[in-house]
């Protein structure tokens, strides 16, 4: 029998014969309550015992699981789902980082079967987004939330939730939590309270991963927002140029100033230029990991356009060279998957070409 059924048979249960499940509850003269199963007790001693045995250590964690993933999504909700309420939200949260940390520091070897393991707590975060919004208040526990849930989004390779939840970080819950600090420390200013507002927003004017986080939405835009649906052929990168650009404006100037910005900037400038594989290069190398989990999306692009400017302008080139304008190392993690993508683009054959470390890419032509 599931949980939810053996909660409906208790509750016929008790329902049917009351003084079986609660014994005889009586209330003394001086406004005790008697329960002849547990003697004696006022009304707070009660409701102490009952949040006693609620947060006992005993199923403690199944009783959370269930009572939270009964809880609906306040869009889909025809009253109050329980998730506007802040302390239910902070509940939550530490709820689903308690699942996360259980799930990473289980021993799977089947890394598929461990991203679907993820589906679950996406879900849940996508509710607490959701119940967060509906509030409209954006103080630095929002910006947590949304933070761990563009990580964890990137953790499990869901691009799809990664774009709502990277997008109203980057163009809502940032300006507005600034602005609200703002508002905070000028009546902080007025009345001096600062440690109040402290505790509310802790240097959120820094915000120091704005930066980070705003560099990563205009990498999506790079790698997985197209122009148009046309295709563009081999050698042009069909991304929104008008996008990235609108997008980049719209940031305030120490943002814009952030290293990881100026590496998203970099790596546009370098597509931009039908490819400066150089450039390229040398922007990625700045990437955060997360940034290279992206960038990996447009890798075979560069190198198909990489060995088309090589091999016209040279006839050999040294293989170590040419595996970083290559970019063989993005998404491999050994040597041997390094050496597959070299002999997806050389051809299989390429070793015999090798001499010296120098790879002979094309016969040089006689002349008459």
């Amino acid at each position: 029998m599931s949980d939810s059924a053996n909660w409906r048979s208790k509750g016929t249960t008790n329902s049917a014969n009351p003084k079986a499940a609660h014994g005889n509850r009586k209330r003394n003269q001086s406004g005790q309550v008697r329960n002849d199963n547990i003697g004696p007790c006022t009304a707070s001693e009660a409701r102490k015992a009952r949040e006693q045995r609620f947060n006992s250590s005993e199923n403690n964690t199944d009783t959370l699981a269930n009572k939270f993933e009964h809880l609906s999504f306040v869009s889909r909700s025809v009253g109050d789902s329980g998730l506007r309420d802040r302390n239910t939200q902070r509940a939550l949260f530490e709820h689903l980082n308690e699942r996360i940390r259980r799930l990473r520091n289980a021993d799977s070897s089947d890394s598929s079967s461990q991203s679907t393991e993820f589906d679950p707590i996406l879900s849940s975060f996508r509710k607490l987004r959701e119940g967060i919004v509906s509030r409209a208040v954006y103080d630095a526990f929002t910006i947590q939330v949304y933070e761990q849930s563009v990580d964890l989004c990137l953790e499990a390779g869901n691009y799809a939730e990664l774009l709502k939840s990277l997008t109203h970080l980057v163009t809502i819950v940032y300006p507005q939590a600034v602005a609200s600090a703002s508002v905070c420390e000028l009546f902080a200013a007025l009345s001096n309270p600062l440690s109040l507002v402290n505790d509310i927003y802790p240097s959120i004017n820094q915000t120091p991963r704005r930066g980070e986080y705003s560099s990563l939405l205009l990498l999506y835009i790079l790698c997985y927002i197209p122009a148009n649906k046309k295709p563009q052929g081999d050698n042009k990168l069909n991304f929104d140029t008008r996008e990235f650009m609108t997008l980049l404006l719209s940031m305030p100037a120490e943002t814009r100033e952030s290293s990881a910005v100026k590496t998203a900037i970099q790596l546009q400038r370098a597509l931009l230029d039908n490819l400066d594989f150089v450039s390229f290069r040398k922007g990625l190398n700045q990437l955060s990991n997360a940034g290279k989990k992206m960038a990996h999306h447009i890798a075979a692009y560069v190198r198909r356009r990489t060995f088309q400017i090589i091999t016209k302008a040279y006839h050999t080139y040294p293989v170590a060279l040419l595996q970083q304008y290559l970019v063989c190392d993005l998404g491999c993690d050994s040597e041997d998957e390094m050496e597959k993508v070299l002999v997806e683009v050389l051809g299989a054959g390429y070793a015999s070409r090798v001499s010296n470390g120098v790879v002979q890419l094309r016969v040089a032509k006689k002349r008459a």
